[in-house]
């Protein structure tokens, strides 16, 4: 698309000869190529743009006082490219810093719900495609407010990043780990059946009591977990995200520091 906005300009160019200014209109392929692909497809642009530029001015030089002026004004084109160039990737940056940011959990830097709910949107495309099965586990803190209350929220923001930090190091890369507000958590588990995402959960379980130890003391802590395996996706994933937490609450319910799993389809 950069390339063929860069013909499309250079063609009208040439038909309009030197005299109309068409350094503005060269600003199109640059800066779509600039912020669609990177600031040296950009500066790439940029370049071919100022040596079309010149190169047509220089075929009717006798319209020139001085020889200078053609490689003058390629001077200045370039420069206003580069100075635009150099806006615009300042101002891709800050856009995807301010993306990245609306989809990160800022005391943990897991994933928040909305980033959450986009892998998981990703991922049931490839489950339907492939029919691979696919996990997805709602996980609660229980007695977190006691630790707020007990040992203060500085304490409970702690236990937070523990928790965090430890589901993160107990499932694969392919895994997505969130935190969904609060004491509440969830991960995604794709092509995880029943069996392995069971194996997962334990080995969270197990490691989260040698994980919340604080000055000689221990949180009063476990955690209840709903964990639900689709054979084939529902509706939408704010079903499954809730076919999941209705598993969780039915836990908190009944004793808590459990996992209940279902298997649906």
């Amino acid at each position: 698309m950069g390339i063929s906005l860069f013909a499309i300009v250079s063609v009208l160019k040439f038909v309009s000869g030197p005299d109309v200014v068409f350094s503005a209109i060269y600003l199109i392929p640059i800066v779509f190529t600039t912020w669609c692909l990177s600031v040296s497809a950009g500066l790439v642009m940029a370049a071919a743009s100022t040596l079309t530029l010149l190169s047509i001015n220089l075929s009717e030089t006798h319209k020139y006082v001085d020889l200078i002026v053609p490689y003058w004004n390629a001077g200045m084109d370039l420069g206003v490219f580069l100075i635009v160039i150099f806006i615009l990737s300042e101002a891709k940056q800050l856009y995807h810093r301010e993306r990245e940011l609306s989809r990160t959990d800022f005391l943990t830097s897991l994933p928040n719900s909305r980033a959450f709910s986009e892998a998981l949107t990703a991922e049931i495309i490839r489950v339907r495609r492939y029919r691979h099965q696919i996990t997805i586990v709602y996980l609660d803190l229980d007695d977190f407010k006691q630790v707020n209350d007990r040992y203060g929220h500085h304490a409970g923001d702690m236990l937070l990043s523990t928790f965090a930090e430890l589901l993160r190091s107990k499932v694969r890369d392919v895994d997505v780990v969130a935190r969904l507000g609060g004491d509440e958590f969830a991960l995604m588990l794709p092509e995880t059946d029943a069996d392995a995402a069971r194996l997962i959960l334990n080995k969270i379980d197990g490691a989260l009591h040698e994980a919340i130890a604080y000055p000689g003391q221990v949180y009063p802590v476990t955690f209840s977990a709903g964990a639900v395996t689709f054979s084939r996706p529902l509706d939408s994933i704010a079903q499954m995200i809730q076919h999941a937490d209705r598993v969780m609450y039915s836990v908190k319910q009944n004793g808590k520091g459990r996992v209940v799993q279902e298997v649906l389809g």
